[in-house]
């Protein structure tokens, strides 16, 4: 029996330095990027977070690349990823609440109240000043 006739392996242990199937990959992925960026240009609304959400689902793919089973539907497989990242990010930044910015806040309102009654030094630290009123 001769070695061409079995089927090629490739290594993906974690002991592996090469990428899984790097040419075959970057063969199907090329040409759907620009509808990959087209269509997290509509799920984001916004230039640079589709260019992460594509990013992430590359980076994604080709570590997955091994479960693609090769004749399927290459385009719907890394579809799917760039979805599911898109809604892994919108779940992100939920449970991290909204920033905001200190500038934009009102003044606290004990703070605010106490300036009114005239209990305000010059002090940095008006709290001092404060308890000594009451």
């Amino acid at each position: 029996m001769t070695h061409a006739s079995t089927p090629h392996v490739v290594d993906r242990t974690p002991e592996s330095q090469e990428l899984p199937s790097g040419r075959e990959f970057d063969a199907l992925l090329t040409p759907l990027l620009p509808t990959a960026y087209r269509a997290a240009i509509y799920l984001t609304r916004n230039q640079a977070d589709a260019e992460d959400v594509v990013q992430d689902a590359v980076l994604l793919a080709l570590r997955g690349f091994d479960g693609f089973q090769p004749g399927t539907n290459f385009k719907a497989w890394f579809m799917r990823i760039l979805t599911n990242v898109f809604y892994a990010r919108g779940r992100r930044a939920r449970g991290a609440g909204d920033a905001v910015s200190l500038d934009d806040t009102p003044p606290l309102h004990l703070d605010s109240k106490s300036a009114a009654a005239g209990w305000h030094s010059g002090d940095t630290n008006p709290a001092p000043t404060f308890f000594s009123q009451l």
